[in-house]
């Protein structure tokens, strides 16, 4: 803002009353109704240096909240920029993950489909003849020999 600065002291030394000449413009003298038509345009004059000087500082205010609100566009624009990419990463994170959830899926139903055949395998009655002895006891006696070939075996001596 400019601030104009008047010098209280004079610009031409004190002169003891000298008459002035005619020519100069201070030396002539208004009617009063030419002082007041003076006046009048002074207070114009200081009313539109007043409008200036205010619209000026009203610039400089709108100019500053325009660079205030460019900054924070720039910096609006950087973040949605930034985020933009994030969502990027996250789409191609859940589109990997979707993947490996539909793969692991497929490998679930393969293991169960398997797991079912085995059920029934299982469950599916032998055909043919019935055995003689049942599967349980077929199974201990298994055992009963996995158990006696692990201790040595008597050796025979004698002749039959």
């Amino acid at each position: 803002m400019q601030v104009e600065k008047h010098s209280l002291a004079r610009t031409t030394p004190r002169t003891l009353a000298m008459p002035r000449t005619a020519t100069t413009s201070r030396a002539v003298h208004f009617s009063d109704e030419e002082n007041s038509e003076v006046s009048k345009l002074r207070r114009q004059l200081a009313d539109e240096k007043l409008r200036a000087e205010e619209a000026e500082r009203q610039i400089e205010s709108l100019q500053t909240a325009q660079r205030g609100l460019e900054t924070r566009q720039a910096h609006a624009d950087i973040m949605v920029r930034e985020l933009k990419g994030k969502l990027t990463q996250r789409e191609e994170e859940l589109t990997e993950a979707g993947r490996n959830l539909r793969s692991a899926q497929r490998t679930v139903e393969a293991l169960e489909e398997e797991m079912q055949a085995l059920r029934k395998k299982l469950e599916a009655r032998p055909r043919g003849r019935p055995r003689l002895k049942p599967l349980e006891t077929a199974a201990e006696e298994d055992e009963v020999l996995v158990v006696e070939n692990d201790e040595p075996q008597p050796v025979k001596w004698w002749k039959d």
